[in-house]
């Protein structure tokens, strides 16, 4: 769908997409899906039959409670990649606070997320269902911004404006078609792995909050170990999705390693978003802070959120 999306002209993007959107609810909610009027009014109907299509596979293999969480998740996405049309035209802000909004949403987490929570948890362990978000959501962003540091050499080279190093750089005027800041560039990047590896302590602090609501609840035995597994799928995602990053063919890490980049010969391949490597790698033998094995986990201090200095 990303592939067919990126070849669209912005305005027909957007139509698609809501499209795509309506098709979804008017499914969940037990309506006719509009596939064959709505497929009229575009000039290319493959995403909406794509979403039809979805749909369908997926509503025969995942329960109608995961099912139906999955697709509101899915649309949630897609209203994220409505808001990067606009972001594009300019018709929301168009700076970086702007942009990790939207791409926390749009690297597209959040529908597996809640597959694994609704599989996976009772309905009494919904109630803290708000703990459950924060740490999703900084999750997503943590692997949003992997995804641009990874792939900047690429997106540099194709021109591709959604990406959180060059859109820093454009809000201090360091894009330039003829030349490019290498100086600035090397401080975006800086600056943006650090605040990847500062999303790294946050989902820690997120992961410490759910074990401490969990409790208040007075959840034990088989209900805490189900809520402590599904912390840690979702925590460790941030290690697994980086390593897909960086062996990835459509990242072409190794060549710009090896190649440098083309666009300029001192672009700084960015080394410290690997610090994360070794942060999530202390999360499996003794997950979470306290050193005791088979819980999340708290620290003395858990209840104060960290005080993150240097963010972006």
């Amino acid at each position: 769908m990303d592939d067919i999306l990126e070849v669209m002209p912005l305005q027909d993007r957007e139509s698609t997409l809501l499209e795509c959107i309506q098709i979804i609810k008017d499914t969940l909610d037990y309506l006719p899906p509009h596939l064959v009027a709505i497929t009229a009014q575009c000039r290319d109907g493959r995403i909406q039959n794509i979403t039809h299509l979805l749909y369908n596979h997926c509503v025969q293999y995942l329960p109608q409670a995961s099912a139906r969480a999955f697709f509101e998740a899915v649309c949630v996405v897609l209203e994220a990649h409505v808001d990067e049309v606009r972001f594009l035209q300019g018709r929301v802000p168009n700076n970086f606070s702007t942009y990790i909004t939207i791409r926390s949403r749009t690297i597209a987490l959040n529908p597996f997320f809640e597959v694994i929570k609704t599989e996976f948890l009772a309905e009494t362990e919904w109630q803290f269902n708000s703990a459950w978000e924060k740490l999703q959501h900084e999750v997503s962003r943590v692997a949003g911004l992997q995804n641009d540091l990874i792939g900047l050499a690429r997106d540099l080279e194709d021109g591709e404006p959604l990406n959180a190093i060059t859109v820093l750089m454009r809000s201090y005027g360091g894009i330039d078609k003829s030349e490019l800041n290498s100086a600035l560039l090397s401080w975006c990047i800086a600056e943006v792995s650090a605040e990847h590896n500062q999303g790294i302590t946050r989902c820690l602090y997120h992961a410490s909050q759910l074990h401490l609501a969990a409790k208040e609840l007075g959840l034990q035995g088989a209900a805490m170990a189900r809520t402590e597994v599904v912390v840690r799928h979702i925590f460790l995602l941030c290690e697994t999705h980086l390593k897909w990053c960086a062996s990835s063919k459509r990242y072409g890490v190794k060549s710009c390693i090896s190649q440098r980049h083309s666009i300029h010969p001192d672009y700084p391949f960015p080394p410290t978003v690997c610090d994360s490597y070794t942060r999530v790698a202390t999360v499996k033998g003794t997950p979470y802070a306290d050193g005791s094995e088979g819980n999340i986990g708290t620290t003395s201090d858990s209840r104060t959120e960290p005080q993150l200095e240097g963010s972006v």
